[in-house]
């Protein structure tokens, strides 16, 4: 005889068997969510691979409901996926049945936290309809920072309102208020000078800031390569190297050229022009044409990526690249420019700690577990590990006025290197040789601005003329022909004249 129920519950009781539902904070925003689950017996639950489509019930949650034997114990296991992405293998065995991603992943499936409620696991995320923290890496090391938003949610007057400090130069701040084109965000130091630019989170996939950028996780924050800075002016152009003192605290500053001139009006990009690179004790650099600088009367306007600006500056000549907030013109050095004697160099102490690899990089780790930045000596190599921690690798730098490069290995390069089709001189130290002669057992060389060595040249000098030959040799007390004409060179490698 037929029988009616009352409830699907009552239909399940008959039938000896329970419901059960499993929830899925879908932070990675897939398009879609499956739910793949079997017992520990190996019986499937929601069919074969990848299972079924589990309900979206809004607000980056999913559901997925389960049908187990009544008097099943044990618990069950299940796979949340997406397009060939996955989890891990989840065991539920308790009232933990809210899934969430972690936000580090160390590759592989998918690793995540299970918790009791979609409170518990919103908050441990910092994510949920109606609240977004967001993560700021103090690379500049203000005192504090504070954050000022607009749009989805106004902190009120500038400054905005204090972050909370996380450690290992995080800080954070909840804003109730969930991601957006409308979500603005500026992380400052307490109003005094200090800021980033204007930021916008659009989604829980980019909420921490490092350098002006958004990232999915402090990881890939931290592990991020430097953003490229493409010059405007054709590859192998002669240039020179101009300096700003950063005294605003700015903290991401731009470099703009103008001239009356239409050839070299904006011969390093239209407004704000090109972002500098960032040196060493608040200076930042960036390259000019060096043809602009002695022909084209440039104007220079330093300015924080086309926000707040200086006054015009002029660049006088390729010698007086050192500029301040104050000075109208440049300086012959950093030195001369902040009024200070050069400080004597200081070899670098063997810090104590290790080199460790990890997220194919190479990091210094101290003993304390902070890591190391700026020129570490390990075992007679010297490293130079960057503001997000890693060594530079394949790169050159500038510090204080001196560039030094870093080969596949991390090492600073000491002596002879052949790269681009140039070679390139670094002295012991490691300092590269620009616009000078360099002897090294019996050879001596000539080194341009850019740091390539001269071959079958002639170079002038204040004493005279002198040809380097196709190695890169200074040809000395010797005769030589060149485009049918003899030339003649004395033992300091001088021209003889007829």
């Amino acid at each position: 005889m037929d029988r009616g129920y009352a409830s699907k519950e009552e239909v399940l009781e008959a039938l000896g068997i329970k419901s059960v539902s499993v929830y899925f904070f879908n932070t990675d925003l897939w398009e879609n969510v499956n739910c793949y689950a079997w017992l520990d017996g190996g019986e499937q639950l929601l069919g074969g691979w990848p299972g079924q489509a589990a309900v979206n019930e809004g607000d980056y949650w999913y559901r997925a409901d389960l049908k187990l034997p009544k008097d099943h114990e044990g618990g069950y296991n299940v796979i949340f996926n997406f397009n060939g992405t996955q989890t891990q293998d989840i065991k539920i065995d308790d009232e933990k049945t809210y899934v969430a991603l972690n936000a580090e992943q160390p590759g592989g499936s998918l690793q995540v936290t299970r918790y009791a409620s979609k409170k518990e696991a919103e908050e441990a995320r910092g994510i949920s309809a109606d609240s977004t923290t967001v993560h700021f890496y103090n690379k500049d090391k203000w005192d504090t920072v504070y954050t000022y938003t607009w749009g989805a949610y106004s902190t009120g007057e500038w400054p905005g309102i204090p972050c909370t400090d996380e450690g290992d130069g995080w800080w954070e701040i909840t804003i109730p208020a969930a991601p957006g084109a409308d979500f603005n965000i500026i992380f400052n130091n307490a109003g005094k000078g200090a800021q980033t630019s204007d930021l916008k989170i659009p989604d829980i996939n980019h909420r921490y800031v490092y350098d002006d950028r958004t990232f999915a996780s402090k990881e890939e924050a931290l592990n991020a390569e430097p953003e490229e800075i493409i010059p405007a002016y054709p590859e192998g152009t002669e240039v020179t190297r101009i300096y700003y003192y950063d005294e605003n605290n700015w903290g991401k500053v731009a470099a703009y050229a103008w001239s009356y001139d239409g050839a070299y009006n904006n011969c390093i990009g239209t407004w704000p022009g090109t972002r500098m690179y960032t040196g060493d004790d608040g200076w930042y650099y960036t390259d000019v044409p060096t043809e602009a600088i002695n022909n084209g009367e440039l104007k220079l306007i330093f300015n924080r990526m086309g926000s707040s600006q200086l006054g015009d500056k002029e660049l006088e000549n390729t010698t007086k690249v050192y500029f301040t907030t104050s000075s109208a013109t440049g300086f012959n050095s950093k030195a001369e420019a902040l009024g200070q004697e050069p400080d004597e160099p200081i070899e670098p102490e063997e810090p104590e700690g290790r080199l460790v690899k990890k997220w194919g990089a190479i990091y210094y780790i101290y003993d304390d577990g902070s890591y190391g930045t700026g020129f570490i000596t390990v075992d007679g190599d010297t490293y130079y590990f960057k503001d997000n921690h890693k060594a530079l690798k394949n790169a050159f730098i500038e510090i204080d006025g001196k560039s030094y490069y870093f080969d596949g290995s991390c090492h600073m390069v000491k002596g002879f290197m052949t790269k681009w089709l140039n070679t390139f001189y670094f002295d012991e130290n490691g300092v590269e040789a620009v616009s000078g002669l360099v002897t090294v057992d019996d050879r001596t060389c000539y080194f341009d601005a850019k740091g390539h060595m001269v071959k079958s040249k002639f170079v002038e000098f204040e004493e005279g003329r002198r040809y380097f030959d196709k190695d890169g040799n200074m040809v000395r007390s010797a005769t030589i022909k060149k485009w049918g004409k003899k030339y003649s060179f004395d033992e300091n490698g001088i021209e003889i004249k007829p």
